[in-house]
């Protein structure tokens, strides 16, 4: 997750704290619906022409369910945006429950991580 002094910042702490409900960790249903730029540059080779993003990251996928409002894990839920005019949900973002700090966030983002597998194909 970016945090700043990034540029690209998800969150932008107040006091410490995650801004609710509007901020947290963007994440896709699918990587295929990334923006260009969030697409590493060797999936050229798969089709994508426009990915310009940095080789050294990945696209990750966690879980199997539907990307609908859902608890992620205890603490933490998935808010997907509303669905584009074809009827795509194509973000959304994983936010604290309740009032957190940003280290609690991460702590909470990093207990995930052994569900978490690179998904390119």
């Amino acid at each position: 997750m970016r945090v700043p002094p990034h540029p690209n910042a998800d969150v932008h702490p107040d006091g410490g704290n995650i801004i609710l409900p509007t901020e947290g960790l963007s994440v896709a249903p699918e990587w295929r619906l990334l923006p260009e730029h969030r697409l590493p540059k060797r999936l050229r080779l798969k089709g994508f022409a426009k990915a310009r993003g940095k080789d050294n990251e990945y696209c990750w996928r966690m879980g199997e369910g539907l990307f609908a409002k859902s608890e992620v894990v205890v603490g933490l839920e998935l808010l997907p945006d509303a669905a584009d005019e074809f009827g795509t949900v194509r973000h959304g973002v994983i936010v604290p429950i309740k009032k957190m700090d940003i280290d609690q966030f991460q702590a909470l983002l990093a207990a995930t991580r052994d569900q978490w597998g690179i998904d390119e194909d």
